[in-house]
């Protein structure tokens, strides 16, 4: 237990066996990592390899079937009511179709990050303070956007969606950041520009950040540490580096059915 006790001190998150089931379908199967704070981690995978579930059942949008998530030493998989939802608060989540309101402008998009901190009857009538304003302002500002605050969403690039959504999650003032495949809609260029804008936050803020990526050479690039999923388990934790392309061809080889049959054991920790 003391054992246990140091790493859970150490560490900003730790998942120990953590499972999810959805029926007869196994998503997670058995995961167990531990994160330092401020890291910045990239989750791998090819399709249906279980990283969408994975980061869900962090924030608790998917049920943990069995198993434990604890952040900064509290099990978060316990937690009820406001509990729960001051968590979700703390871990704020990016995701790949931006989940912003396209008629509402880049400015109150952002500022409906701070809903879940405010008293009910203004969450109910959406009054922001001034304060809260002018955090929003220079968040847009810190990512670029602060001449885009009064143009709906609807107007912006997909790269500009999503770093609308990056303030947006940043408003939260979480701990923890989960991007959920937020470059899978954008083009090369604007995709760059996203992983370089979560790059600069988790350097900037220390916010210990987890990324889910189809693309191995942003993991390689702008991660501190790589977990490659397949098939619900853990086949890979370590440097970028330690991930050479033989393990990257075999981790992606065949489509996610045959994944599913083979449960292949290849595991690296390094």
């Amino acid at each position: 237990m003391a054992l246990v006790s140091e790493i859970e001190a150490a560490h900003a998150l730790v998942l120990e066996d953590v499972i999810v089931r959805f029926g007869r379908v196994t998503a997670v199967d058995g995961v167990s990592f531990a994160v330092r704070r401020g890291e910045f981690v990239a989750i791998i995978g090819p399709s249906g390899a279980g990283k969408s579930t994975l980061l869900r059942a962090i924030n608790r949008l998917a049920p943990v079937s069995s198993g434990r998530i604890l952040a900064e030493g509290r099990d978060v998989t316990r937690l009820r009511g406001r509990a729960l939802y001051r968590w979700r608060s703390q871990a704020g989540m990016i995701f790949q179709q931006f989940n912003l309101v396209p008629r509402l402008d880049a400015l109150t998009n952002v500022l409906t990050g701070r809903l879940n901190g405010l008293p009910f009857w203004r969450s109910w009538t959406g009054a922001f303070s001034f304060r809260d304003q002018l955090e929003a302002m220079a968040l847009l500002e810190e990512l670029g956007l602060v001449d885009k605050a009064f143009v709906r969403v609807e107007h912006l690039s997909g790269g500009q969606q999503q770093r609308v959504a990056i303030a947006r999650a940043l408003m939260q003032r979480p701990s923890l950041m989960l991007a959920d495949e937020p470059t899978a809609s954008l083009d090369p260029r604007n995709a760059r520009l996203v992983m370089e804008t979560l790059r600069m936050i988790n350097r900037r803020r220390g916010i210990t950040t987890l990324v889910n990526l189809h693309n191995v050479e942003f993991a390689r690039e702008f991660a501190d540490r790589i977990v490659a999923l397949r098939a619900g388990r853990k086949v890979f934790d370590g440097a970028p580096q330690a991930l050479d392309q033989r393990l990257a061809a075999e981790l992606y080889l065949g489509d996610e059915s045959e994944a599913e049959q083979e449960r292949m054991p290849l595991v690296v920790s390094a």
